[in-house]
């Protein structure tokens, strides 16, 4: 799988149990797996990244520390110890590893990993947040989702390696080809089956001034011509040696709805999407669908970036303290 070769690898030392110890979550073991996984079957090199948001002005730190800095230090070596037995577990599989560990926001800093060191892919794990912190903190795969310059793969226990059925979803732009090309490089290496899917929303109000009739061959109209640009998409990738199903479904509550539905019916286990950045307020907002799709889908996410993507990140962190250059 060429198109993988550098790949970052996110590891949240605070979900580990006890505390800097090898037992990891089951969403952060299951990147890690993910990771040691795929490195070991293309050859890509591995980087085990963590990021370190030490507190600064907690009322008790001087309990146990006299300066913030005895704590960032204490703190960092720790997790570099635990990032070096994963580099230790990488090596004993002939894959190329290190660890680096960063100060600051997980998000922001693993975007400035990747930029700096561009990384093709991101792999994460996800902690399933409720509504109101999901609008008020998202998470770091939902922020890596609208903002990290390559592809991420967000892993849940389960459904990262042991892996039967591939949905690729198409809105018909060309991101779509590319994220079937990533998914056509996966299924060989995980003997899946490739299911690609269009679908559709109608707009019922308007529908409602048109007889049966029409509406029907409407209704054909619509199905028949995205299939045809689902086959041309396909067609655009040449030879694959890889079966793959086109579907096209209707979603009567939306477009949303049709995919978590297909996803349940057909028992999936990773879906891969395009998908584009939002920035500021109204990419709060409204997200998009690869964003929504993490919390509704019981799968794994690999979400593939459109050709020129930026990241949209503001040029400061609160506190005044520099992102880097990623407009």
């Amino acid at each position: 799988m060429k198109q993988f070769q550098n790949i970052l690898v996110g590891v949240d030392p605070s979900q580990s149990d006890p505390p800097g110890s090898d037992k990891f979550s089951p969403p952060a073991q299951e990147a890690v797996e993910a990771a040691l996984w795929l490195a070991e079957k293309t050859k890509a090199a591995l980087t085990f990244f963590s990021a370190i948001d030490a507190p600064q002005d907690s009322a008790y730190l001087d309990l146990i520390f006299d300066k913030p800095r005895d704590l960032l230090r204490s703190l960092t070596a720790s997790v570099q110890r635990q990032l070096d037995r994963l580099v230790e577990r990488a090596g004993a599989k002939g894959v190329s590893a290190k660890a680096v560990v960063a100060q600051g926001v997980a998000w922001t800093e693993t975007i400035r990993q990747v930029q700096e060191n561009q990384h093709d892919l991101a792999i994460v794990g996800t902690r399933n947040l409720g509504g109101v912190e999901r609008f008020l903190f998202g998470s770091t795969a939902q922020k890596l989702l609208r903002s990290c310059p390559c592809a991420v793969w967000v892993t849940r226990p389960e459904h990262a390696i042991d892996v039967s059925n591939i949905l690729v979803t198409s809105d018909l732009q060309p991101v779509s080809q590319k994220a079937l090309e990533a998914a056509l490089a996966l299924a060989p290496l995980l003997g899946a089956k490739v299911h690609f899917l269009h679908a559709i929303a109608l707009e019922r109000i308007w529908l409602g001034i048109v007889d049966e009739r029409q509406l029907e061959m409407y209704e054909q109209r619509v199905h028949a011509e995205a299939r045809k640009r689902l086959e041309e998409q396909v067609a655009g990738l040449g030879a694959t040696g890889t079966e793959i199903a086109i579907e096209v479904v209707e979603g009567d509550l939306g477009a949303d709805l049709a995919i978590v539905r297909y996803i349940d019916e057909h028992q999936i286990d990773t879906l891969v999407m395009g998908t584009a950045g939002r920035g500021g307020l109204p990419g709060l907002l409204v997200g998009n669908t690869a964003e929504r799709m993490l919390h509704e889908a019981q799968c794994s996410l690999l979400a593939v970036k459109p050709d020129g993507f930026r990241a949209p990140l503001p040029p400061e962190l609160p506190g005044g303290k520099k992102t880097g250059p990623y407009l």
